[in-house]
């Protein structure tokens, strides 16, 4: 939970200095030679790993290999499994704002918003957590 609350505070952190005209940023997309070019590829790229990791993180403990992970090493594999569920969608979500206030693409800050949103469906709760660590238990 901390570092679920941790990368959220930071990446409102980042929104709040972009916002506020803070120049954290040391590199920007404008005024370089190939700054077109760069921008789409980076763009592309990051379009392509918010597609897939939406599902791969919503889906995640539903796989088999983690899922037998998850009944057989309980704690641990829910630690590991559920710091990878959250940087599955996190460290996209930072690098999106992070070009968004060097380019501001609007394509960027989209797909910020969708992994923030996405973000609320794997708050890792206490009671989520253990549902589901022994849910498979109960059907034994």
């Amino acid at each position: 939970m901390i570092s679920f609350i941790g990368l959220m505070l930071l990446s409102i952190l980042l929104v709040v200095a972009g916002e506020s005209g803070i120049a954290f940023f040391t590199f920007s997309f404008r005024g370089t030679g190939h700054s077109g070019q760069a921008q789409f590829i980076w763009q592309a790229l990051l379009e392509i790993t918010t597609i897939g990791v939406i599902p791969l993180a919503l889906r995640l403990f539903k796989f088999k290999k983690v899922h037998q992970d998850l009944v057989s090493r309980r704690e641990k594999a829910l630690l590991k499994w559920g710091q990878v569920r959250i940087w599955l969608l996190f460290l996209p979500l930072l690098l999106d704002v992070i070009f968004y206030y060097a380019s501001m693409a609007p394509g960027f800050g989209y797909m910020a918003i969708i992994l923030f949103l996405c973000s609320f469906f794997i708050i890792p709760t206490k009671g989520r957590c253990t549902e589901d660590v022994e849910k498979d238990l109960e059907k034994k």
